[in-house]
Order: C-alpha cells, then structure tokens, then sequence
C-alpha cells in the first residue's frame, strides 16, 4: 500500500474543549495538497495507522512527523 507522505510545519498548543487541558498538535503538509493536524501525543503512543481526512482510507507516512 503506498501512503501519502506528510512534511512536519509545525507544532502548536491547543486547549482541548472535552478536558481543558493543553495539547500540542502537529501540523502536517501532505503530499496530495492538504494539512491537517494531529495529536502529537497520540503520534508517539501508538503504532495505529493515522488516515487522512481527504482520501478515504489512504494512510499517511508518519514518519517524518
């Protein structure tokens, strides 16, 4: 399966409206033209398959974020 490459922009702190805790997210520029951001988080917790948002069931190369 080929995924979707993804190219670190940035990494942000958001407040979470559920806890009210802060949360870093990090900003992703992928190769198919959109960003998107992901819990930093749950990037270094879990070796899940993260998806984007834009192409229904195409995976995103982590690797680089």
């Amino acid at each position: 399966m080929t995924k979707i490459k993804a190219k670190h922009v940035q990494t942000i702190t958001v407040i979470d409206p559920d806890t009210q805790l802060e949360v870093n997210v990090v900003i992703a520029k992928l190769d198919n033209g959109g960003m998107m951001g992901i819990d930093e988080s749950f990037l270094s917790n879990t070796d899940e398959p993260v998806y984007t948002p834009f192409e229904r069931g195409k995976q995103i190369d982590v690797s680089e974020l």
